[in-house]
């Protein structure tokens, strides 16, 4: 995402460490007390530093670790910084929020929705994310009922007369998929490195499929209609900037398309699905020595919970005959702390539910012709859509019902 602020938080010093109980602390500006020193602490920190050093917010209009339910009555979550401005009728009256993050968590669209829900309930008007490498901000227009980007965060002052802002001008365009007769070309095969969606050590003989599929799925001018399959609706709701996890401790931020799921109770789950290039790693403390292959992500969303249901490796499980590129999996899964499942067992699961995606006890995903462009109109791209989905939650089902 562009349009980030050009702030340097590195420039802040947040002062002497502090030990208490062996544990490295920070005293923190605003609260005078000692804070565990954590990735995010330190942005924070930083960030109020900024304020009152560079807005020239005074230090008594700073408040850190908001509970919502201050404002309203249940309200849940805390707002890592408020800033107020003058007082009616002897209550602060909040002017911006910051919603702060670890350097490594990136600045997805949850962080967003986070802070617009803390802004619903303060009505500031004025947002800000930051992980201390990126800070965006954005400021609610209520003729138009949304929020605009905007270029520059003014000083206290001007922010309380509602001066100097410059609003971001939205000159997005909708992403579209290459030619398909220039999908294969090294520029485009570049390009999709540098989007992420290819691994460095995929074979160039999947390139065809990869390309294909990730540009199906990530062409924005693309509506897929909804389909009905065994009772359950599949409703394509286009796509979102996000991060799903593994119990590995892995993370896929990007662009996922999403879809709603409906049955016949009138129950819905939302389901992500998208494709990255993994991280080659040599000798990494974490992953120790990975190839870099090409990784299908499908996640699903649970409440305030989502997790990562299937991370396929596509470099593994596709079979290629001609121009016929068949995805399949062996249905290894993961239960928690309990470990790995046995693969017969999810086999056997998938095949009690339906049979006619096992074959040769492999999970079928779906095949591709891909000497065509893969669209909605071709049965085998539905038939991929609604297996992929059902896989991904009978993977879930699974899941709970050996949990135990």
């Amino acid at each position: 995402m562009e349009d980030y602020l050009e702030i340097n938080l590195d420039k802040y010093n947040i002062g002497k460490r502090y030990y208490r109980n062996n544990k490295k602390c920070i005293f923190d500006l605003i609260r005078e007390i000692f804070v565990l020193e954590t990735p995010e602490e330190i942005v924070r920190q930083k960030f109020i530093h900024y304020l009152i050093d560079d807005l020239k917010v005074p230090k008594n209009k700073i408040e850190v670790e908001v509970p919502m339910c201050h404002f309203k009555k249940g309200a849940r979550g805390r707002a890592d910084i408020v800033v107020y401005g003058e007082e009616i009728d002897g209550t602060n009256i909040p002017i911006f929020i910051v919603e702060c993050k670890a350097p490594n968590i990136p600045l997805t669209d949850d962080v967003w929705n986070q802070v617009e829900r803390y802004d619903d309930i303060l009505l500031a008007g004025f947002i800000v994310i930051t992980n201390g490498n990126y800070t965006y901000a954005s400021l609610w227009d209520n003729d138009d009922e949304q929020y605009y980007l905007v270029e520059n965060i003014p000083e206290y002052n001007d922010i309380i007369e509602g001066n100097d802002f410059k609003i971001i001008e939205n000159n997005y365009e909708k992403w579209k998929r290459p030619k398909f007769n220039e999908l294969l070309s090294k520029e485009k095969i570049n390009y999709f490195f540098e989007l992420g969606w290819i691994g460095q050590d995929t074979k160039k003989e999947l390139y065809p499929l990869i390309l294909n599929l990730a540009s199906f799925l990530q062409d924005e001018t693309i509506q897929i209609k909804s389909i009905n399959k065994k009772g359950i609706n599949i409703i394509d709701s286009g796509h979102r900037y996000t991060c799903f996890g593994n119990a590995g401790g892995g993370t896929w931020a990007g662009d996922y398309r999403y879809f709603i799921l409906e049955d016949n109770c009138g129950n819905n789950q939302i389901l992500s699905m998208s494709i990255f290039g993994s991280l080659k790693c040599s000798n990494d403390p974490v992953f120790g020595n990975r190839k870099g292959n090409t990784v299908l992500v499908v996640a699903i969303d649970d409440f305030e919970k989502k997790h990562n249901s299937l991370q396929l490796n596509i470099d593994r499980y596709t079979c290629i005959d001609r121009n016929k590129y068949t995805i399949w999996h062996d249905g290894t899964l993961t239960i928690g702390k309990n470990g790995a499942a046995k693969r017969k067992d999810v086999i056997d699961y998938i095949k009690s539910v339906d049979p006619t995606m096992v074959i040769n006890e492999r999970i079928i995903l779906g095949s591709f012709d891909c000497s065509k462009e893969i669209n909605w109109n071709q049965q085998s791209t539905k038939d991929f859509i609604i297996n992929t989905i059902k896989y991904a939650v009978l993977r879930d089902e699974f899941r709970r019902l050996n949990k135990n």
